[in-house]
């Protein structure tokens, strides 16, 4: 894959981790300000997104390596950020789902 398809994948992951933090932040407080930004955020990852579909026009594999990067990020801001709580069976859920996201990029 082109460095700049990696390097538009990652920016767009992280806006997109962004408006996750964002959003949830919204969430415990509504307001239009920080709705705003959440929607900027996401649409500013949608925008970084178009670089890597451009260098790397496969939608089949460059959209799983995206959505790879979004799964990664919600988790991590989830239960790191957050603490939110997970049961094991929500945790064996993201287990298969990542391994078959992976099953489908190799």
């Amino acid at each position: 894959m082109e460095l700049v398809a990696v390097i538009a994948l990652f920016v767009s992951g992280a806006l997109h981790a962004a408006g996750e933090y964002l959003s949830k932040v919204w969430g415990f407080d509504p307001g239009w300000r920080m709705g705003l930004a959440a929607v900027a955020a996401y649409a500013l990852s949608s925008a970084a997104w178009l670089p890597a579909l451009l260098y790397r026009n496969q939608l089949s594999t460059i959209g799983i390596a995206w959505e790879i990067i979004a799964i990664s990020t919600t988790l991590f801001l989830g239960v790191v950020i957050f603490r939110e709580s997970l049961t094991a069976g929500q945790w064996a859920g993201i287990t298969l789902g990542l391994v078959a996201l992976w099953l489908l990029v190799r």
